[in-house]
């Protein structure tokens, strides 16, 4: 990834030579000026009579990817990161800027291969790289965000659940760290179909976790009910609380109408998608014995107690 070789690192290249090299690896996914790189902004078309959708996300070296990992899965991973939000919202992902941090003695085959891996996935999805920035960082260093435009018909926010509705999961879910958050695949067709549904109330992708990231779907004053054994595990997966805790699953979990006919509800998943999908549960009101709890054992009665997700600055 870094070099002491000084004609194999971007400080060798400068920063015009470098964007020059950028616009070249780029170039399958972008755009002549002015909507593609070149000038201050990019000139977007926007998207009539469609809401507009906005995410940013990003990796960062030793946090999401180490110096071993093949740097194409690092852009890759980088891309699919902000698709699941866009998919978690029921939209299509259409336009995207990335901003790279950016060490003097960053190897430019390294760097080649990390653009190689984000072009694929822009392709793959039909996502237009309009252009970015980069900034440069000490050495040994890296790290690159993308912002990321879509639109959507209808779009399913996180706060749409109520007291009944059933908890669903797509896929299986735990022992991301062993492979799975680099070569996941995120959820774009699932919850464009989702979101057609009117019995679909409320959708969040699981990124840190079910411990952090379920009770950003229950409305206040209640909790959820689950059914430990129905939840959908991993090969990878230590244990069933890795589900609560492991984080970069990068499925969709959403509620579902209390009055839904889950069977019914279920045919029409399995008419378009071989993804499993599995109802871990349901939002209750807060039960007098454990107020406190966020997550109740529907089999004992009893709290939950979990590991918690993934948490930023600990």
């Amino acid at each position: 990834m870094f070099t002491d070789d000084l004609k194999q690192s971007v400080q060798f290249l400068g920063e015009s030579e470098l964007l020059v090299k950028i616009r070249q690896w780029i170039l399958p996914v972008s755009k002549p000026f002015p909507e593609g790189p070149g000038d201050d902004c990019a000139v977007i078309d926007t998207y009539p009579e469609r809401k507009i959708l906005v995410t940013t996300d990003g990796v960062v070296l030793n946090r999401h990817f180490t110096e071993a990992t093949d740097p194409k899965a690092v852009g890759s991973k980088l891309v699919k990161r902000n698709l699941s939000d866009i998919a978690a919202m029921g939209g299509v992902p259409k336009n995207m800027v990335m901003a790279t941090m950016l060490p003097a003695n960053l190897s430019i085959s390294w760097f080649e291969a990390f653009l190689k891996g984000a072009v694929e996935e822009c392709l793959k999805y039909s996502v237009v790289l309009n252009g970015g920035d980069i900034t440069q960082f000490p050495n040994n260093y890296f790290a690159a965000y993308v912002t990321l435009m879509g639109s959507a018909d209808k779009v399913i926010t996180r706060k749409g659940g109520k007291v009944g509705d059933l908890i669903v999961t797509t896929g299986a879910l735990g022992g991301s760290i062993h492979g799975k958050h680099l070569s996941f695949s995120p959820r774009l067709r699932e919850g464009q179909w989702l979101a057609t549904r009117k019995e679909v109330k409320g959708m969040i992708d699981i990124t840190d976790g079910l411990t952090k990231d379920l009770p950003e779907l229950l409305p206040e004053n209640t909790q959820a009910r689950i059914d430990l054994s129905a939840i959908p595990l991993n090969d990878t997966a230590t244990s069933l609380l890795s589900a609560f805790s492991d984080g970069e699953d990068y499925e969709l979990l959403f509620t579902l109408d209390a009055d839904c006919d889950w069977d019914n509800f279920y045919s029409d998943w399995k008419k378009q998608f071989t993804l499993p999908l599995t109802c871990i549960g349901k939002i209750n009101t807060k039960a007098a014995q454990h107020p406190s709890a966020l997550f109740i054992n529907d089999l004992t009665n009893e709290p939950i107690e979990a590991a918690p997700g993934y948490q930023h600055l600990l």
